[in-house]
């Protein structure tokens, strides 16, 4: 019998977790096995073999579900302290001023206190999903918000995208401005960031990294690597579960099975259109501001593509018609 490897699916929803930060080890968090349990009323043991672990969206809802579920609970005990006419000195539960920094929820201050001090150990703040160590509390709360919950509090006015910080959305802000004030002495070329501006200064350096295959040359050598494995060595890891399609980014992937699902995250804020790809999304948003776009000179018609725009003259214009089938008489 083949032998099938579930150790990276997710307990939850099945689908394969594809990167390492995304992955919630269910046992070597603190009493997420009892959440899982009381939450969903399911056995879990670790040796039941089954995976261990949860995709961050599905620790996400589970979470939410738990913490509803007490949040219930509490309700009704209130509502019945108050009906009854007795003295209760017990708080009403609010969520928000007890949610720990990996999204567990406490009924008192006192359990608050005690579950933060699991992450603490001698002077450093502790991660319970990766080995990531702070000494400082504040590191540790936004480490475990951004990578492993994926929240992100700023917004960006004119698209879909979100950050996690306000220099993120500051620098995002600059390229729908166009505005590039960080410029190359040696070749004039300008960028958004500074850090930008100091990662195209290596093109002019000799610290370039060069592919051994072919005349590439590349900044790091994980990009190095990547290209060797994709282009000369023509590895694809990542395999999709519904049409057995194969891909060599797992990015590739997951914009992949948006086809299958249906799903389009990138949406128009000037019109219904909605797109899987963030750079379709920039393509189209040109056809709205009319930047670097090319107009027919005859008609009204835009496109974003020089060879769309020549195709359009030839066929409408000029009655110029490449396609032709004999057996059809029938012209494109």
């Amino acid at each position: 019998m083949e032998c099938i490897d579930i150790a990276d699916d997710c307990r939850a929803c099945q689908t394969k977790i594809q990167e390492e930060s995304q992955k919630v080890f269910i046992f070597n968090t603190v009493k997420l096995p009892d959440i899982f349990k009381e939450t969903t009323s399911l056995y879990i043991h670790e040796n039941d073999g089954l995976p261990k672990v949860l995709c961050s969206s599905c620790y996400d809802r589970l979470l939410e579900a738990f913490n509803f579920k007490k949040m219930c609970s509490a309700a009704v005990l209130h509502f019945q302290s108050m009906l009854s006419m007795d003295d209760y000195s017990e708080e009403k539960y609010i969520l928000p001023e007890n949610l720990t920094i990996c999204g567990i929820a406490n009924e008192t201050r006192h359990e608050l206190k005690s579950h933060t001090k699991t992450h603490k150990k001698d002077d450093n703040w502790f991660c319970v999903f990766c080995s990531y160590k702070s000494t400082r509390f504040l590191y540790l709360k936004h480490h475990i918000k951004v990578l492993h919950r994926g929240i992100k509090d700023y917004h960006c006015s004119q698209c879909a995208k979100s950050f996690t910080t306000a220099p993120s959305l500051r620098d995002h802000m600059l390229r729908h401005a166009d505005i590039k004030n960080h410029v190359c002495t040696v070749c004039g070329v300008k960028k958004v960031t500074r850090t930008e501006l100091r990662k195209h200064m290596i093109i002019h350096s000799e610290k370039m990294l060069s592919c051994e295959f072919c005349p590439l040359k590349f900044l790091r050598g994980d990009s190095l690597k990547q290209h060797i494995r994709i282009v000369h060595q023509e590895i694809k890891e990542h395999y999709c579960t519904i049409c057995n399609k194969t891909f060599a980014i797992s990015r590739t992937l997951k914009n992949h099975l948006m086809i299958h699902t249906g799903e389009k995250p990138h949406a128009c804020t000037k019109c219904p259109k909605k797109y899987i790809r963030s750079d379709q999304l920039k393509l189209h948003m040109k056809l709205h501001t009319g930047k670097d776009t090319f107009s027919c000179e005859s008609c009204s018609f835009k496109t974003n593509y020089l060879h769309d725009l020549k195709n359009h003259v030839n066929v409408v214009h000029e009655g110029v018609k490449d396609n032709y089938c004999d057996s059809y008489q029938y012209s494109s």
